[in-house]
């Protein structure tokens, strides 16, 4: 045996007793995204729906919340921010008279079936 061969040897054996310890270990697994159940109304659909019902502009109901005149229409056509506050949602859903569920709020606790 040549001192090249041995090498060899040692070097497949370091690598099965590495990936043996890296299973052993076990893998994290990737983060993954809360499933949103799809039945119920999209939150900026749905806004967009309602302030289209209304004849409101979006920066009047912006300024409405306290907030910069385009900020609804960037929740809307950009998805800035992810979501909208709660009360935010809460004083949306009264402005228009509608119950906060056909708003697009989500119950985040709930198990998508």
């Amino acid at each position: 045996m040549t001192a090249g061969s041995a090498r060899t040897v040692v070097y497949d054996r370091w690598y099965l007793e590495e990936r043996a310890r890296i299973e052993a270990r076990g893998r994290p697994r990737p983060a993954t995204r809360p499933r949103i159940d799809k039945r119920e109304a999209d939150p900026r659909a749905a806004l967009a729906a309602a302030i289209g019902r209304s004849g409101e502009s979006y920066s009047a109901l912006s300024r409405m919340l306290g907030r910069p005149g385009g900020y609804l229409r960037r929740f809307v056509v950009d998805g800035v921010p992810r979501a909208i506050q709660p009360d935010e949602h809460r004083r949306l859903a009264d402005f228009f008279g509608l119950d906060e569920r056909a708003l697009g709020v989500r119950n985040l606790w709930a198990r998508a079936s």
